[in-house]
């Protein structure tokens, strides 16, 4: 990969990164320190020379964040799901209890 290629790629995986939640930065940490990549830290966050990243490195990166966002795609599903058995479950519920207030009154 070109180095200018290699860049554009970087910027973008920069951008993602900081959007991401900071519970995944330390993963990224982990994988960036894997890859003996130097990092500097202070008050402001870690930083890193996004040029000095490898092929493996880039597309490691790439594979945790497809990971992140399937398994987010994955939990908000089942969020929706849930939701709609709640909504379903107590409409439903409402519905019978109604039914059976008017079998007790006749």
């Amino acid at each position: 990969m070109s180095i200018p290629t290699k860049i554009i790629i970087a910027k973008k995986l920069k951008l993602i990164i900081e959007n991401m939640d900071p519970i995944h930065h330390e993963k990224i940490l982990i994988i960036l320190n894997n890859h003996n990549i130097h990092i500097s830290e202070n008050r402001n966050g870690c930083f890193i020379n996004i040029t000095n990243m490898s092929d493996e490195l880039i597309n490691e990166l790439n594979s945790f964040i497809n990971y992140i966002d399937k398994q987010e795609q994955n939990l908000l599903d089942i969020e929706n799901i849930k939701d709609q058995f709640i909504k379903d479950f107590y409409n439903n519920k409402k519905d019978v209890k109604d039914k059976s207030e008017l079998l007790l009154n006749d």
